[in-house]
């Protein structure tokens, strides 16, 4: 047998030929801390109860001037 980076080998015999089998390798475990990998079950941070939107605000620029824009705005209750 001979062990390699990507898969293990297999020799085998058959009356007419020599050939090798290439076996699928072992999966890795993910080690990304990237939170775009976790899975759902393991997101950090209460959990959201009931969330309403309550209106939407007019967003303004620097000297207080409405700039037509609008952002919707929430009120959330947590889970204890």
């Amino acid at each position: 047998m001979i062990g390699l980076k990507r898969g293990l080998f297999l020799p085998c015999v058959t009356p007419s030929k020599v050939f090798k089998l290439m076996l699928m390798t072992k999966k890795r475990k993910l080690n990304s801390k990237n939170p775009k990998y976790w899975s759902a079950s393991k997101k950090d941070g209460p959990s959201i109860l009931k969330k309403v939107h309550m209106c939407d605000a007019t967003l303004r620029n620097a000297q207080g001037k409405p700039t037509g824009d609008k952002a919707a705005v929430y009120a959330v209750w947590y889970k204890d």
